[in-house]
């Protein structure tokens, strides 16, 4: 009666770390607002697309459109039911950029998006959890990948998930809508069964499952297209061929499947734009880059890569770490790479064992996660050919045969192919930096965050066997650094940025304008400079909510002649610029916010100018202005200094409540919209 094999110590790690992922990602997801991502709501908008007509976008109206459809249509098939609205997706006019953004949403952010979430609301979070859910298959194909390298090693394979399953970087992308998050899964799957044909042979499911992995990764994203030389040479270099024809027909027929699985979309490519890759639509949908890809592009995509890659959120990375926190983090990076320069150094044998060997102080000092070696056949040999039950589970799991250790120079050819994919990919980034601006995110190189990640854990383990020879290396400390950065930057950047802003001081003794029943003007203040032609002025308003507001007010803040009404300038927004809508504001909140306007620098007129504060509900027609009561109906002028060519400018402010120092009340009241 045959015994059950004993379970594989590391199971349970794995378990624990992958569910702890699938937490952390979703908590990203719920954190950041929707469309808060990079190309977030260009992504939905392609889903939209596909749920709403059934059929892809043709042309650049769709930027996103540019991309093969294969997350997009997964996505739309996944909500089609919601209904796919856009009306919780409002562009915030104010939004900032750079990292001292204080207003850093592009989205404002109503209670539309509140749970329980209904319409686009749900499906744009339907989206952001599948999303996390193909992250946490990336994040074991991480591990799979790692213990194909070093069967002998399962604490460098925990290490290396917990990295990726943990890295803020990652966590930002696993819980935003982007194909990104299926280019990681299909990418990472496809080295992983490529490097096992290359450690144990290729079989006809291996090469079919292979070329379907292939064929869908590239109707993802067109830059999966760069795993397919690595894997027709991981093909190429299986052990067990007895000739060059027989190698090169298994590559074929390894890529054949990918072909067809594709050809669609590449032929309809070439039907629209006249390209199989459609190369015409995506120079129409990108910012395209004026000049050659110099040094100095070169450091900047360097830069945007390092921050992106440890963690840079927002939709256009304006949140960032404070500077001293990349700049510690690159000293482990820079160790990394150091220690993969000494692993270069070793002969191919010693690589080889480091990976493979399985003594017990190995095992003591892979902290017992290593299950023992059972003696086998080497790798070529039939046994990789039989189709037992046992095998074939293992096959469908993609799950490496820990009891077959790789032939002399196993480890230093799969170490190649994964380095020979992450080189492909940097260059293919680069020529595409040639192409298009904004190409510095190292969610480009999701596909081979494998390799990049066991290139880190293995660096590090390198140096610090170098150095500190006596001292048991804990593979456990990684993981648990990348953890404590991704809390800080989900509850100490993320939340905070987008959060509600410091309430205002209440003005002493304000005449509140009221603007139907639930908002109030407290007070209106114009800087009292001198304001020539061009000179921007600055309004400070302080508004209160009267009671629960229920509708997300917007605000317009103009300068106009008092003679013919004529615009000067003019700036449109909600308050407190967007960050914090009036529908979420509570009764008695008060809020401060600083409105500049621009007047023109020439062809403006010598007068007293009017500052008119409007308001009405988002989405309201120009007829559906709030009126002001006939008692409120105030205006304040303020005489500012002598400024030419205007002499003795006046601006007129209108709905003030506390009087600005330097103003008065009018004699008369002045009609008013409001």
């Amino acid at each position: 009666m045959p015994t059950a094999q004993p379970r594989p110590p590391w199971r349970s790690p794995l378990r624990l770390l992958l569910a702890v992922h699938l937490a952390l990602a979703t908590l990203f997801s719920l954190i950041v607002p929707l469309g808060e991502a990079p190309d977030e709501a260009d992504h939905y908008a392609y889903v939209v697309f596909i749920g709403t007509q059934g059929r892809l976008p043709v042309g650049p109206a769709i930027t996103q459109g540019k991309h093969p459809p294969l997350y997009h249509g997964l996505g739309a098939a996944l909500t089609a039911w919601t209904g796919l609205d856009f009306d919780f997706l409002r562009a915030n006019p104010d939004a900032q950029h750079g990292p001292d953004a204080i207003y850093p949403n592009h989205f404002i952010h109503t209670r539309l998006e509140d749970f329980p979430w209904q319409g686009g609301s749900l499906a744009m979070h339907l989206l952001r959890f599948f999303s996390a859910l193909l992250s946490t298959v990336t994040v074991w194909g991480v591990f799979a990948l790692a213990r194909t390298l070093a069967p002998g090693r399962p604490a460098l394979a925990l290490a290396a998930a917990g990295f990726v399953g943990f890295l803020p970087g990652f966590l930002f992308s696993s819980g935003a809508v982007s194909n990104d998050n299926l280019a990681a899964t299909l990418g990472t799957l496809s080295l992983l069964l490529a490097l096992r044909i290359a450690a144990g042979g290729w079989t006809h499911r291996r090469g079919l499952a292979l070329g379907v992995l292939l064929g869908l990764g590239l109707l993802t994203k067109v830059s999966l297209l760069v795993l397919w030389p690595v894997a027709a040479l991981a093909v190429v270099l299986a052990p067990g061929w007895r000739s060059w024809t027989a190698r090169l027909a298994a590559a074929s027929l390894s890529l054949a499947p990918a072909g067809l699985i594709a050809a669609p979309w590449l032929l309809r490519n070439w039907l629209l734009y006249h390209d199989l890759l459609g190369w015409p639509l995506v120079r129409a949908t990108v910012d395209v880059r004026q000049g050659p890809v110099d040094f100095s592009v070169l450091v900047w995509l360097a830069s945007g890569l390092f921050k992106t890659f440890w963690g840079k959120f927002g939709a256009a990375g304006q949140i960032e770490y404070p500077a001293w926190v990349y700049v510690l983090l690159l000293l482990p990076s820079l160790a990394a790479l150091a220690g993969l320069a000494l692993y270069g150094f070793r002969k191919p044998g010693q690589l080889n064992d480091d990976l493979s060997q399985t003594t017990p102080s190995r095992r003591r000092r892979d902290l017992r996660f290593e299950r023992r070696a059972q003696p086998g056949p080497l790798p070529g040999s039939d046994d990789l050919l039989q189709t037992t039950p046992s095998r074939r589970r293992r096959d469908l799991r993609f799950e490496p045969p820990a009891s077959v250790p790789p032939d002399s120079s196993g480890a230093v050819r799969l170490a190649a192919l994964l380095a020979l994919s992450v080189v492909l990919s940097l260059a293919t980034l680069v020529q595409y930096t040639g192409l298009a601006l904004g190409t510095d995110q190292a969610r480009l190189l999701w596909p081979v965050i494998g390799p990049l990640a066991i290139g880190f854990v293995a660096g590090l383990h390198e140096l610090a066997r170098r150095f500190w020879p006596t001292r048991r290396p804990s593979w456990m400390l990684i993981p648990a650094a990348t953890f404590l950065l991704a809390l800080i930057a989900a509850l100490g950047l993320i939340r905070p940025a987008f959060g509600r802003p410091a309430l205002a001081a209440l003005p002493p003794d304000a005449t509140p304008i009221l603007f139907g029943a639930e908002l109030a003007l407290l007070e209106a203040q114009v800087d009292d400079s001198r304001h020539a032609p061009g000179q921007p002025v600055t309004v400070t308003l302080t508004w209160r909510a009267q009671m629960v507001p229920t509708q997300d007010w917007r605000v317009s803040v103009a300068l106009r002649h008092p003679d013919d009404g004529a615009l000067l300038a003019e700036h449109s927004n909600a308050p407190t610029h967007g960050r914090w809508p009036t529908d979420r504001w509570r009764a008695g909140d008060a809020f401060q916010e600083i409105i500049i306007l621009n007047p023109p620098t020439e062809g403006v007129r010598p007068s007293r100018y009017l500052l008119m504060v409007q308001v009405r509900a988002f989405g309201a027609g120009d007829d559906a202005w709030l009126t002001v009561p006939a008692a409120a109906r105030a205006a304040c002028r303020h005489r500012s200094g002598q400024a030419s060519p205007l002499r003795q400018p006046t601006w007129a402010q209108r709905s003030t409540g506390s009087r600005p120092p330097g103003c008065r009340r009018a004699s008369r009241p002045r009609s008013t919209r409001a």
